[in-house]
């Protein structure tokens, strides 16, 4: 389990990346979470709990529609590892992010197709927030796709950035 320094810090770097978004600050992010990858084991740890009681909640406990949720996840998995040629922790996290949110965004279906008669605002407005993190998530992964990776090079007394 990160020590809780280990969390201000990488708190003061998510802080920064999204507030600034620049390519320096996110690498700072990339960089900080591919030194401490305890911190990457223990969020996948805790979204793999969430993942099977969501999809436990959402098969209504049945075996057959959980493991057919399961294969929409793998398959989901498949698409998104293959984005990435030489994949990341950030990318990883991300990648596991959208999965939450995808399920996430399933579990509000679930619940409108269950208690649509009695749906309230609150539940409404779990759908479109939903709806709003699973957008982000694909949004943030194509962004850290975009990026370029850089190279820097020491020629004598001069650094030289280059792209890969």
């Amino acid at each position: 389990m990160p020590h809780t320094h280990e969390l201000e810090t990488l708190g003061s770097f998510v802080d920064t990346a999204e507030t600034q978004r620049t390519f320096q600050h996110t690498r700072a992010l990339q960089d900080y979470v591919d030194n401490h990858p305890q911190i990457a084991e223990h969020t996948l740890a805790l979204t793999e709990e969430i993942r099977q009681k969501l999809l436990l909640y959402m098969g209504n406990a049945d075996q057959q529609t959980q493991e057919k949720l399961q294969e929409e996840l793998n398959e989901l998995r498949r698409h998104l590892e293959n984005l990435s040629s030489k994949p990341h922790i950030l990318h990883r996290l991300l990648c596991e992010e959208i999965e939450l949110s995808f399920l996430f965004l399933r579990h509000t279906d679930t619940i409108y197709a269950r208690h649509y008669a009695n749906l309230s605002s609150l539940a409404l407005r779990r759908m479109d927030t939903a709806q709003i993190r699973f957008l982000r998530a694909l949004k943030t992964l194509a962004n850290l796709q975009k990026l370029p990776q850089f190279l820097n090079v020491n020629l004598g007394t001069q650094q030289i950035a280059m792209t890969s």
